[in-house]
């Protein structure tokens, strides 16, 4: 899969992606907020997930949590 790239607003053509959420999202005027808050969603998600299912990927769960404050 081509990774996603938002400019001045805009989502590039090259995705190859179907899902049209994220060119939704690059359209509106306060998309980097809202990029940030579905970033910051998922990483909380991989982290208890991580936590719940296999504690011992505490390195993985150190990055989730340094991105995630990072982002805040």
């Amino acid at each position: 899969m081509d990774p996603i790239h938002i400019t001045k607003g805009k989502a590039s053509e090259r995705c190859s992606r179907e899902d049209t959420d994220v060119y939704e999202l690059a359209e509106e005027e306060d998309a980097p907020k809202k990029v940030f808050s579905a970033v910051e969603e998922t990483l909380q998600i991989l982290r208890l997930e991580i936590d719940a299912f296999n504690p011992s990927l505490e390195t993985y769960r150190e990055l989730l949590v340094e991105a995630i404050a990072t982002i805040e």
